[in-house]
């Protein structure tokens, strides 16, 4: 694909998972945290740490819509925009990915504990999506969109 078509599939397929999914998975880890918290406190952990995701990717998804899709199909954008944007939205992607791999060692990979309600177990299974969704939604962009512009 062109670069103009991968945006459009990512903005499509990615972006528009998240937008779905950030606000339920949110919604009912705040349930979850309210029923089972006292008896689960890395709850609050898992909470917290979503909710730095939550914001991070909300304003990443517009930064990428706003500023680097369009600079990567205008033929007037310079190298050099392309190359420092390519080179933050590959840090946030990061950062994201370091947010995920703790919230997986805290939720000691999604387990459900014996003592979880139906929600607890939504909770979990929606972290889960949101970390498969982001891996394949950062893999397009890293390995693929921002290849050429990548200088690590």
């Amino acid at each position: 694909m062109e670069a103009g078509e991968l945006s459009t599939y990512i903005e499509d397929i990615h972006h528009g998972y998240l937008r779905q999914a950030l606000p339920e998975t949110a919604e009912i880890l705040a349930v979850t945290l309210r029923a089972h918290g006292a008896n689960h406190p890395e709850l609050y952990k898992v909470y917290k740490l979503f909710g730095t995701l939550k914001t991070d990717l909300e304003q990443h998804l517009l930064k990428e819509e706003t500023m680097l899709f369009p600079a990567l199909t205008d033929e007037d954008t310079p190298d050099e925009i392309r190359i420092s944007l390519a080179k933050d939205i590959i840090g946030e992607h990061e950062a994201a990915g370091e947010i995920l791999s703790e919230l997986r060692r805290i939720t000691k990979d999604y387990k459900i504990p014996a003592d979880a309600c139906p929600t607890f177990a939504k909770a979990y299974e929606l972290l889960e999506g949101i970390e498969k969704d982001l891996h394949q939604h950062i893999h397009l962009e890293n390995n693929i969109l921002l290849k050429e512009y990548d200088e690590r």
